[in-house]
């Protein structure tokens, strides 16, 4: 016959062990699923837009190029607004933005051609504002000034920048300068950031080196397949999309638009981005 006190131990191991599981169970809610947005980004040099400078002889042909891709941003480089070589009363920027049903911003890098030439970027996406930048160049080489045209963009309530530039086609001590005021800029910003860009430097040139140790490139380790110049028969990798170094900002896509060899010099690139636009 088990005694009282060993009984009382038995029934006691049993709550311990079928019981205590129980015991620490503690409700807690559900963490809200992580939101991701594809956002798709090209960066484009038109050439000027020069009709007949390669082989497009009408704005529409570039227009239809971003519009095959269908991008919800655009980086464009060699932008004229009033000059002879394109029309002293026409804006290429708002031209395209008006064929691509985008909104435009334009940064001005120079005066050129009775008019100015610079940088400037398409949107599908709101645009809540504008900022555009100088950047210089070494005196003892010359050349032609440069900008940075950047818009404050919104995807799904969620606020980020993107920007569009242009180096220096010269000199390469040109270019290392201006990567430094490029980067002075991107440092100051409060919110994560995509930029596109000719570079005019392969993926082992010092100017880009400088922005590879402080960015993310959305190419990442294999830059050098991506040739974007010239466009018929390309042998360079010169234009670049990149971005700050947020965990919000991550590539599902990459790759250069080989099929559109007449309508510029220079390839599109396209990305796509996977943006968070929610963190648990």
């Amino acid at each position: 016959m088990i005694k009282t006190n060993q009984l009382l131990y038995c029934i006691f191991f049993l709550i311990l062990l079928f019981g205590c599981n129980n015991d620490d169970v503690v409700d807690t809610p559900d963490k809200p699923a992580v939101k991701t947005t594809k956002l798709r980004v090209l960066t484009y040099n038109i050439f000027g837009a020069r009709e007949g400078g390669v082989s497009a002889s009408d704005l529409t042909e570039i227009a239809n190029v971003i519009k095959r891709i269908n991008p919800h941003l655009v980086a464009l480089q060699e932008v004229d607004v009033n000059t002879k070589r394109t029309g002293v009363d026409r804006n290429i920027a708002k031209e395209l933005a008006e064929l691509c049903g985008m909104e435009y911003f334009f940064a001005k890098a120079m005066n050129y051609d009775g008019g100015e030439y610079g940088d400037a970027v398409l949107s599908k996406l709101p645009v809540k504002a504008t900022k555009a930048y100088n950047m210089s160049i070494l005196p003892a080489y010359g050349g032609e000034l440069r900008s940075v045209a950047q818009i404050k963009i919104e995807i799904n309530n969620r606020e980020m920048y993107f920007m569009s530039t242009h180096l220096d086609h010269k000199y390469e001590e040109n270019r290392k300068y201006q990567s430094n005021q490029l980067l002075k800029i991107l440092e100051s910003l409060d919110l994560p950031f995509i930029i596109g860009g000719d570079f005019n430097a392969e993926p082992d040139a010092e100017s880009v080196k400088m922005l590879y140790d402080k960015l993310n490139f959305a190419c990442q380790q294999n830059c050098k397949q991506y040739k974007t110049f010239p466009a018929t028969k390309p042998n360079s990798t010169i234009d670049y999309i990149m971005s700050s170094k947020s965990p919000d900002l991550t590539v599902d896509y990459y790759g250069v638009e080989s099929w559109a060899t007449t309508q510029s010099d220079h390839l599109p690139v396209y990305a796509i981005y996977n943006v968070i636009t929610n963190s648990p």
